[in-house]
């Protein structure tokens, strides 16, 4: 039975204004956000001049207009964060699923105000950024579906899923040919047929992906779900809150078993990431005892052997212990542009660098570097935006990690790591080594240095051999 093997680092700095249990991005010019202990404030990560984020330094960002607590969030292709909703939000935090949304320029530090969800709520739904560029929300309490336009800050009506199944509680996952996988949990739960479905974006219609072997869900775990992940090899994981986990097989539109949990264990929100090293590792906790409640466990799933192993007896003491204390809810994961995964435990954050490597036909690959204007350069490549998304959670916390980063290397030693902000790219996934050719843009960094750098594109932590080339502002 195969593990992934590496090495488990605390944080050297805090983050500030305190936290470690909300939402974490990963922004376009390679630092990451995450909000902090009130809900609506925000501060920035960035490495330190090796690019190792365990060392990096915390800077505290704009607020939002209010408070917010387990929300959608997008990255869009212009650098640019958008949020929608909250299923607590106000000051105090209050239940009321807010319908409302905003957008953050890290740029300009400043966050504003969009335009409002066409229904009255929008709280444990999930939401997803597709090719167009448009953004899929579901509706926690019907088969509505929209799609947001950032273009036109506007709201559409979008296909009616299938079987009147609400999108409350449930993970999407973005599949290489555009569309959208979700399992059905409110339809599943009222029927002895565990069903699926996608999401087809040219036709604006949802289709039947099949029957699943069993429920993953149901009332009797409070009708959640944990992460899920499309893997190298043409399958979706998805964990489920009582323990049972399945696989979906695109080319087939067929579900089989997954290896279950040991008994008691369910991932009732819980984060997972696919590491570059090729395992997907993932919280659960003791949802057969008590929904949200601690100890949580950490959990690798070896693809290439259909295993799942327990990883927690391999974890520092230290970490073992502030897992033990807390419900997987709390947990966050994110791929970090190293390579490392990013874990919040509600207490710290920790970073893990795997010890293995990827595979060539997951690694993004530049074919072309041209200069653009003001001091922009454009890279034609493939497999820019990964194979996957990276990094999950499901309906409350959204972190996907298959954005292109580009990452300048100076061939001069006394030169830090370096990361450029990247924009017009198209959003989605790849398949497994895809040639499908697509393009991202760069600009350089402020006060950079003109000279010879080692560029590479990074997508969900995977980095593809590096070009050198002359850059200048």
């Amino acid at each position: 039975m195969s593990t992934t093997s590496g090495i488990w680092t605390r944080f050297a700095n805090a983050l500030p204004n305190g936290g470690g249990t909300g939402t974490m991005l990963q922004l376009t010019d390679g630092s990451v956000l995450a909000v902090t202990s009130d809900n609506q404030t925000w501060a920035r990560l960035h490495a330190d001049i090796a690019g190792n984020f365990a060392n990096g330094t915390w800077t505290l960002a704009a607020k939002m207009s209010i408070p917010r607590l387990y929300f959608g969030s997008n990255v869009l292709p212009d650098g640019r964060l958008w949020v929608i909703g909250g299923e607590y939000s106000g000051s105090p935090l209050a239940e009321n699923d807010n319908n409302t949304s905003e957008i953050y320029d890290p740029l300009a530090n400043i966050w504003t105000s969009t335009a409002t969800f066409p229904q009255l709520q929008f709280g444990d739904d999930p939401t997803i950024l597709l090719a167009s560029g448009k953004i899929l929300c579901g509706y926690l309490l019907g088969p509505q579906t929209y799609l947001y336009d950032p273009a036109t800050d506007s709201f559409t009506s979008a296909g009616i899923k299938l079987l009147g199944d609400r999108s409350d509680e449930e993970t999407w996952v973005i599949l290489p040919d555009g569309s959208v996988l979700s399992y059905d949990i409110f339809a599943s739960a009222s029927s002895t047929q565990y069903t699926a479905q996608r999401y087809i974006p040219s036709s604006d219609t949802w289709v039947s992906a099949g029957t699943l072997p069993a429920q993953l869900s149901s009332s009797a775990v409070g009708f959640e779900l944990g992460s899920a992940m499309l893997l190298p090899n043409g399958t979706v994981i998805y964990t489920g809150a009582n323990g049972q986990n399945a696989i979906y097989d695109i080319s087939s539109n067929s579900w089989s078993g997954a290896p279950s949990l040991p008994t008691n264990f369910g991932a009732d929100d819980a984060p997972g990431a696919f590491l570059p090293d090729g395992h997907f590792v993932f919280a659960a906790d003791q949802a057969g005892v008590k929904l949200f409640s601690g100890p949580t466990h950490l959990f690798d799933y070896d693809y290439t052997t259909n295993t799942l192993s327990d990883i927690t007896s391999t974890l520092p003491a230290a970490l073992a212990t502030e897992l033990a204390q807390t419900g997987s809810y709390v947990c966050r994961m994110m791929i970090l542009p190293n390579g490392h995964l990013m874990l919040g435990t509600g207490q710290n954050y920790w970073d893990y660098a795997p010890q293995g490597s990827p595979q060539a036909g997951w690694e993004p690959v530049i074919q072309s570097v041209a200069k653009g204007t003001a001091g922009s350069y454009v890279i034609e490549g493939n497999r820019l935006t990964g194979i996957n998304q990276g990094s999950s959670y499901g309906d409350d916390v959204e972190c996907d990690t298959n954005i292109p980063l580009v990452r300048l290397l100076s061939v001069d030693p006394t030169v830090p790591v370096q990361y450029a902000a990247t924009s017009n790219w198209t959003p989605g996934v790849s398949s497994v080594g895809s040639t499908a050719q697509s393009s991202v843009q760069f600009l350089l960094p402020v006060g950079f240095k003109a000279g010879n750098y080692l560029i590479s594109v990074v997508a969900n932590g995977i980095a593809s051999t590096p070009v050198n080339a002359l850059l200048i502002p």
